[in-house]
């Protein structure tokens, strides 16, 4: 298995209001990892 750190960040008021905040990109980031047999950390 691959090993990832995973970091997450939200740079500029919009990106919030876009919805990209810290929760959803780790959610996004965890599917990808698992999809691509990646073994992670944050």
């Amino acid at each position: 298995m691959k090993e990832a750190i995973i970091y997450v960040r939200v740079s500029s008021h919009e990106q919030k209001q876009e919805d990209y905040s810290i929760p959803t990109q780790k959610k996004l980031l965890k599917e990808y990892a698992k999809a691509n047999d990646f073994e992670y950390n944050f």
